[in-house]
This record gives structure tokens, C-alpha cells and sequence, in this order.
């Protein structure tokens, strides 16, 4: 897995720096993910998805014939959620409970894709997601004691990472659209899924395998960076007078 992870690396690296791109942008991306863990040994498991707040800071390129390549830093939670009923000693229902397990990832992309459009810009793009898991949280909500008395309403730990993999290597689908706001500016909605390949645990301690997965959806701003001089569509926004009859690229 680490080679095909080296090759992928190495053959991006040379594809991305030895290649003139017609534009160059960077983006600054917020939105929402909804994660949860498959687990292959484990029939009916009481998790449910979890939702939390992502961001990214992304690079890229466009090409003239509509190639796309893209790398990211990005803040990538994952995790699942359960909800329980806690009960007194004699077996009477006092509160229910809910549990959150939230896995804090820092992300770095390899994205290639096709793009379309300038003023209307639509990218659909896939690629690797290595991970590296920085913290583990654990945010309990209502905990009652045996004799029914709420003690606590929320609480928060920070969970061991030692039964836990670092590295976390998984596939990702994407797509985006959006609209040129000016000069230099798109506003973009993308929504994109991941699915791990990795185990995100040790299998010699807990002989699962639990994979993580989850769709996130996020609006940013694409800020064209630098562009080749001779790009008609641009160079229309800067010299006064020259408006080419026919916009490239779709205009």
C-alpha cells in the first residue's frame, strides 16, 4: 500500500510541476461532514453517523485541453455516534444518553479530475486521501449514576491513539460547481465521498475491521492566482478594448 502510495506521489508530483497550467488558483473552502465507520465482523452495531464542521486550503491546476489536478490541506473529522437509555439499579429508565467519537484527521489530497466552463466552472474529480490521525475525542452527553441522579450533562476526554492506526489511506470522489464573481473569484459548492482502505484500528487487539466513510458538502472562494498571459478570457477583464468575439473554453 505504501508503494502504490510513493507511485501515485511521484507520478502527481511530475504531472503537476512540469506541466504549464492555463490557470492557477487556490481556494479556501468550509462545510459539513457526515461520517461513519463500517465494520465487517459486526452485524446491527448501535452507531450512527456523526455529523461535525471540515475546512480546507486547496492548490490547483487548470490545463487547456480541461485537465484538472488539485492537492489540499485539509481538516477532516470522522467518526459515529450511539445513543443508549441509562437505568437504575432496579432496572427503571432515568435519562438517555448519547456518546460522540470523533476521529481528527489532517488530510492531504491527490485529486485529477476534468473541468469545464469559466464563467460557469464545473470540476468532477477523484483521487487518494492520506490521512494522519492527529486526536481522538469523546464528548458524552446526560451520565446518570446507578441511583438515577444526572450528575452531568456534557463531558469531553481525550481518548488514547495507541490502539488506533496514525496513517489512514482512502479513496475520494468529488464534485464541484460554480460561478465567477469577478475579476478573479468563483463562489463553489462541492460535495464529495470518501471510503478508507485502511483499518483504523489494531487488528491484533480488537480483530475488527472498521473502515471509515462519509460524504462532505462545503462553499468556498476560488482565488485565480496566476493565469498564462495569453488566456483571451481573462486578459478581456484587464485591457481595455479587447473582448474576443468567441470566449475559450465554454465561456
Amino acid at each position: 500500500m505504501r508503494l502504490i502510495l510513493l507511485f501515485t506521489f511521484i507520478l502527481f508530483y511530475f504531472t503537476f510541476f512540469s506541466q504549464t497550467p492555463k490557470y492557477k488558483v487556490i481556494s479556501l473552502n468550509s462545510g459539513l461532514s457526515i461520517t461513519s465507520i463500517t465494520r465487517s465482523n459486526i452485524q446491527g452495531a448501535p452507531f450512527g453517523a456523526l455529523s461535525s464542521l471540515s475546512g480546507s486550503l486547496t492548490y490547483e491546476h487548470y490545463y487547456e485541453n480541461g485537465l484538472f489536478l488539485g492537492t489540499a490541506l485539509f481538516y477532516n473529522p470522522r467518526g459515529e455516534q450511539t445513543t443508549f437509555t441509562w437505568t437504575d439499579q432496579n432496572g427503571k429508565i432515568t435519562g438517555d444518553g448519547k456518546t460522540k467519537f470523533q476521529y481528527n484527521y489532517v488530510s492531504l489530497p491527490l485529486k485529477v479530475g476534468y473541468y469545464f466552463g469559466n464563467k460557469f466552472l464545473g470540476v468532477i474529480n477523484g483521487g487518494i486521501l492520506p490521512s494522519y490521525l492527529v486526536s481522538l475525542t469523546e464528548v458524552s452527553k446526560n451520565i446518570y449514576t446507578i441511583d438515577g441522579e444526572l450528575i452531568e450533562k456534557a463531558k469531553e476526554t481525550t481518548s488514547d491513539i495507541g490502539n488506533f492506526n496514525r496513517f489512514d489511506l482512502a479513496g475520494i470522489v468529488e464534485l464541484s460547481i460554480g460561478r465567477r464573481v469577478g475579476k478573479r473569484l468563483w463562489i463553489i459548492f462541492s460535495a464529495s465521498y470518501q471510503h478508507s482502505f485502511t483499518n483504523i484500528t489494531d487488528q491484533n487487539i480488537f480483530n475488527l475491521n472498521s473502515y471509515h466513510y462519509g460524504v462532505t458538502s462545503a462553499l468556498g472562494v476560488k482565488y485565480l492566482w496566476k493565469w498564462k498571459r495569453e488566456d483571451k478570457v481573462i486578459n478581456a477583464y484587464y485591457y481595455p478594448g479587447y473582448f474576443p468575439s468567441t470566449p475559450i473554453n465554454g465561456g
